[in-house]
């Protein structure tokens, strides 16, 4: 789980992706991870996103709101 506090009201829609991320650069790119958000929950001041990759090991990601 990701969490994420911000000014948000309960039930306010938002829409959450994520990519893979360069180590250390803040870049984004396309490899071999399958990077996909699987849940994303609005609560007051606070979204929370499940963000599945599908790689053995912990990995670098981006994610985006929008709401």
């Amino acid at each position: 789980m990701l969490p994420w506090f911000t000014g948000v009201t309960a039930g306010q829609p938002v829409v959450a992706s994520a990519t893979e991320a360069c180590s250390g650069s803040g870049g984004e790119f396309i490899g071999d991870a399958h990077v996909s958000v699987e849940g994303v929950s609005v609560q007051p001041g606070l979204i929370q996103v499940r963000v599945h990759t599908g790689w053995p090991n912990p990995l670098n990601i981006c994610v985006h709101f929008v709401g």
